[in-house]
């Protein structure tokens, strides 16, 4: 596992995006909102990415695991579950 580990969160205090954090450790941020400026998300997109950011280990998880109960019988939706295991990891 490359990534920070444990449970990422995002909190809404950032008066200009949302920061993503772990146990007091700063993952990131979501840029925004700035509603009606061009460039930036509205508030609901910022909200909606800084869960999708936040969400990220737990999906990642849960695909991985199964890719592995289902194996890779070719089926189009597991070719995108490896797909995008692949784009996570760097693999």
């Amino acid at each position: 596992m490359k990534h920070t580990p444990g449970n990422w969160e995002y909190t809404s205090e950032y008066p200009y995006g949302r920061d993503i954090r772990t146990d007091n450790i700063w993952i990131g941020d979501v840029k925004g909102p700035h509603d009606g400026i061009e460039g930036f998300p509205s508030s609901e997109e910022c909200e909606a990415n800084a869960r999708l950011i936040a969400a990220a280990p737990d999906l990642l998880e849960a695909l991985e695991e199964l890719v592995a109960y289902y194996g890779t019988d070719n089926s189009e939706a597991i070719d995108k579950g490896v797909k995008a295991i692949t784009k996570a990891k760097g693999d």
